[in-house]
């Protein structure tokens, strides 16, 4: 979950113009509201699991200079809840991210950007045991990410037609702070702090129409396709049960991912003037064992 809303909040910090304009015109201000579902089914090695939250966003870019390089600051809340295998477990959980970019678009629609995002979550967890007799753990741990991003895009025009075809190299670390659990004695689990660092290529194309462009409310139709290739394709984290002896070592308990995600995405966007538009968008993620959809509404202002 962590790797994917760092993933997400990276490509969004970039926010203004939309993927049809070359050029950044006027200083913009946006927000977004998102709905955000995660689920990995059920499979013979891992329980399934699904997360359901909300996500708020915002940030600006403007100008700077000869116009060509502009900067942007985004920041963001989210909220989530997640189940794993019905009621085996349960966790809830809150955090914020915030991220800086500069970027350069050119006159021939060459766009060059790089950006530093990071993030920290907090989440409440509890955990149903039946060993010896029924019991209920429960712990409190924090994790964090920092991501380095660098993308690339070239805008292609035909007429109210256009394609964005782009690639986005990240680097992510993502911490976990550790826990202690409480409430099982003995079978209540100890893990240790972590430091997981994954790299990715980010592959994207965009394309779609600009309809009534010369009109009074111009709208945009973005049609999107992309995916994730990382280096790895688990997380690992240190985990010792409270009850063995001081000598024993800590397992590593391994977390399974999609390694190689498609990512399908479209957005409707309407311009109400030369300086309001608004849009919903959807974008659906997945791989062998995961998927993440997203839906929400997005409000732009350029003064």
């Amino acid at each position: 979950m962590q790797l994917g809303q760092a993933d997400s909040f990276g490509a969004e910090v970039f926010s203004c113009p939309s993927a049809a304009e070359s050029r950044l015109n006027r200083p913009c201000v946006w927000t977004r509201i998102e709905t955000d579902q995660w689920e990995q089914p059920e499979t013979f090695e891992n329980f399934g699991a699904e997360s359901a939250g909300i996500r708020l966003l915002g940030g600006f870019q403007r100008a700077v200079g000869d116009g060509d390089w502009s900067l942007a600051a985004a920041v963001g809340y989210h909220q989530s809840d997640l189940s794993v295998d019905l009621a085996r477990a349960a966790t809830e959980g809150q955090g914020f991210t915030a991220g800086l970019g500069l970027q350069r678009r050119s006159d021939d629609g060459l766009t060059l950007g790089v950006s530093v995002s990071g993030g920290a979550s907090w989440f409440e967890t509890s955990r149903a045991v039946n060993v010896f007799t029924p019991g209920i753990g429960r712990s409190e741990f924090e994790t964090g990410y920092l991501q380095t991003r660098f993308d690339a895009s070239q805008l292609l025009r035909a007429g109210p037609l256009f394609a964005k075809p782009g690639m986005g190299l990240s680097v992510t670390a993502l911490h976990h702070g550790g826990l202690r659990e409480d409430g099982l004695d003995g079978l209540g689990v100890d893990a240790e702090s972590d430091t997981t660092v994954i790299a990715a290529l980010h592959p994207d194309l965009s394309f779609g129409a600009i309809f009534n462009e010369a009109g009074d409310r111009p709208m945009v139709l973005t049609l999107s396709a992309g995916g994730r290739f990382s280096s790895d394709d688990e997380l690992t984290l240190p985990v010792r049960l409270i009850g063995a002896g001081a000598g024993a070592g800590a397992a590593e308990m391994a977390a399974p991912y999609d390694a190689n995600t498609l990512r399908l995405g479209g957005e409707l966007r309407v311009i109400g003037d030369a300086r309001m538009n608004l849009s919903i968008g959807y974008v659906w993620e997945g791989g062998e064992a995961t998927e993440r959809k997203r839906g929400g509404l997005d409000f732009r202002f350029k003064f």
